[in-house]
């Protein structure tokens, strides 16, 4: 896989990172090990995690993984939103836990009702941060974070003195390389500018029919990891099974099958990859041949061009946002 240096960092890593909120769900945390070797070997050397992932316990199986591989990676890690530590002892209760919601999605909204107690948002006090910090290294196993994110901030919590004068200590004495913010899109408020300069690495959610990428304001002076690529797969592909004139249509514009799921999924990769050629995109899964699909995909010779992918993002947007919009878009073309 090609190497990158992230933009305004001196990090080099490949331009797919593995994300590990999903790491507590294998049944053993030798599984979950197990595919994060199989990640760095498939080129894969970029890792994403936070105190909050399995209440603790991803960071921990991050480490056990680091053992003798650190200077081969980078690692994220992320600090605000606090797992409840009496809470994260129970180790094989949370990953049980874990795995029931996973197969039963319609439980999230009944344990998010109680989260209030199960974690703590918006702790970016610098005593917190700090007691974050510490408990992250001695999890991860390492003495320094290559990236150091406030996980679901505001630009008002970016914008503290006293947590950046912390976090540019930090940066000094090699605890931490970089610092940015890690939050779904909506917290960026569509601008960059409004976070201090010395947040130098972005992390929020793309996809081809959101575009937020492209129309994120301060997006060029900034390093960008951007999640959820594949999130609207599901969508996309079922409006093109659903309509094989669709499909059709808007597959010879795009150069590809719309009816197989599979040229989607590599399409919303390429996509991701293309608009953020200087930054990371995120995937997580606990398939080793999904992943071993991902980075083949990501691989391929013949990536589409960049027609092609104006015209697939036309489709995605059409689907997201307007699923009739979709067909009439497709008439237009006729």
């Amino acid at each position: 896989m090609r190497r990158i240096t992230l933009n305004n960092t001196s990090l080099q890593t490949s331009p797919l990172g593995f994300g590990c909120v999903s790491l507590t769900l294998h049944d053993d945390p030798a599984k979950a090990v197990a595919i994060l070797n199989e990640a760095l070997d498939q080129g894969v050397t970029h890792f994403d995690v936070a105190r909050l992932y399995g209440f603790g316990q991803a960071e921990a199986i991050v480490g056990e993984f680091l053992r003798g591989k650190r200077d081969r990676v980078t690692v994220t890690t992320k600090f605000g939103l606090q797992p409840n530590e009496s809470l994260a002892k129970h180790r094989r209760l949370v990953s049980f836990a874990r795995k029931v919601v996973h197969k039963f999605p319609a439980l999230r909204k009944i344990i998010n009702r109680g989260s209030g107690s199960m974690m703590k948002s918006g702790a970016f006090d610098p005593a917190e941060a700090a007691a974050s910090l510490a408990k992250s290294l001695a999890e991860l196993k390492t003495d320094y974070i290559d990236l150091y994110m406030l996980h679901e901030a505001s630009p008002t919590d970016a914008q503290r003195p006293d947590l950046i004068e912390f976090l540019e200590r930090e940066v000094q004495k090699g605890t931490i390389r970089h610092y940015g913010v890690a939050s779904g899109y909506h917290a960026m408020q569509d601008d960059l500018r409004l976070f201090p300069p010395s947040y130098r690495v972005f992390q929020f959610d793309h996809h081809a029919g959101s575009q937020n990428a492209q129309r994120v304001a301060g997006a060029s002076d900034r390093g960008l990891v951007t999640f959820g690529t594949m999130q609207v797969g599901k969508t996309l592909i079922a409006a093109a099974q659903a309509d094989a004139g669709l499909a059709r249509q808007f597959g010879e514009r795009v150069g590809h099958d719309l009816s197989d799921p599979k040229a989607i999924r590599a399409l919303l990769l390429h996509e991701a990859l293309a608009v953020n050629a200087n930054g990371i995109v995120l995937f997580g899964t606990t398939s080793r041949a999904h992943l071993r699909e991902n980075v083949a995909m990501a691989g391929s010779p013949t990536p589409p061009s960049a027609a092609q992918l104006d015209a697939f993002r036309e489709f995605a947007r059409a689907a997201t946002t307007n699923p009739a919009g979709v067909h009439a878009a497709a008439g237009a073309r006729g």
